[in-house]
């Protein structure tokens, strides 16, 4: 398993993770940021724990991302 971490509150919508990966982010209408699809939210930081065979998608999504707001242990 892995475990995806989104920063929200660094954010700026740019919709870099939207562009690679629509199935697990979008961008919220009511303030243009990305949310995690299915995430739980912890102190800022939304989660999302998924098998490892999406490690490669989210590291590509995560290395593009200008803010550098995803991290995935």
């Amino acid at each position: 398993m892995i475990r995806v971490e989104h920063r929200r509150s660094h954010c700026s919508g740019c919709q870099v993770c939207v562009d690679f990966l629509p199935a697990y982010y979008q961008i919220n209408s009511n303030d243009g940021l990305a949310d995690l699809i299915g995430a739980t939210p912890y102190q800022n930081i939304e989660v999302l724990e998924l098998p490892d065979t999406e490690r490669q998608l989210f590291q590509e999504v995560a290395s593009h991302c200008p803010d550098k707001v995803i991290r995935i242990t």
